[in-house]
């Protein structure tokens, strides 16, 4: 197009022996004629590389054998091999409407792969899913989707109210919990309160524009939803990230 941009991948590697320096092992720029950009970074166990942002109809796509190979959405995620960065898979995810946005990634033990985002409509590929199962409106639900080991879907859900959410960030725990954050301007359809001492905050407590801060609990064992609850005050309450 007469006006693009690629995502760029550098990796740098630090020798183990003295003088210790940092090199830069491999760069790469990724995308076609119109945008793509890049958000989060995570290695799995095998030291494979994944990549994630948002692309076009017009992004390259690598499909992997075995693997979800979506054509839909704007959502981007990549993985590159270990040691020679070749490109094993390339798909997106997302909705028909557009706009959609894979936030962060991260990988647990099991090379099994977590992503969150941005998705603004209908579409998504809903799998198993821990909380929605179709787009609540208000402009953008966010969205956790779960990876086995071979990259097809093991689950998929919307996660949002009447409101606009947004996922922003995704970890691992040590346990069996994958842990989403975002913020959300729903009042409403948040919450799931699995009741003894857990905490839980189940009132929206307002925000002109992010409103608040959601947690949000998936059984990566199962993918069923375990916990989520809002944090936050009356004024703009925004996750960075989450460990």
């Amino acid at each position: 197009g007469t006006f693009c941009k690629d995502l760029f991948i550098v990796e740098f590697v630090e020798t183990t022996f003295a003088p210790f320096t940092i090199n830069a092992e491999w760069a790469s720029l990724y995308g076609g004629p119109d945008f793509e950009t890049a958000n989060d970074i995570s290695f799995d166990n095998n030291g494979n590389l994944y990549i994630v942002g948002s692309g076009t109809a017009n992004t390259p796509l690598q499909p992997q054998s075995g693997s979800f190979n979506g054509t839909k959405g704007n959502g981007l995620i990549l993985k590159f091999s270990y040691p020679d960065r070749a490109l094993l898979w390339a798909s997106r995810i997302g909705s028909v409407t557009g706009g959609d946005e894979i936030i962060a990634v991260a990988t647990d033990d099991k090379n099994y792969v977590y992503i969150t985002g941005i998705v603004k409509g209908d579409s998504l590929p809903v799998v198993n899913p821990a909380f929605n199962t179709s787009f609540s409106g208000g402009g953008s639900d966010g969205f956790v989707t779960i990876f086995d080991s071979a990259n097809a879907i093991f689950s998929s859900t919307y996660y949002g109210g009447p409101g606009k959410d947004q996922g922003l960030a995704i970890a691992v725990s040590k346990g069996r919990g994958v842990f989403a954050t975002g913020s959300t301007m729903s009042s409403g359809n948040m919450i799931i309160n699995p009741g003894a001492s857990a905490y839980i905050d189940s009132t929206f407590n307002g925000g002109g524009y992010f409103g608040d801060l959601y947690i949000f609990g998936i059984d990566r064992s199962n993918g069923t939803g375990f916990w989520a609850t809002y944090w936050g005050g009356n004024h703009d309450d925004y996750p960075l990230d989450i460990v």
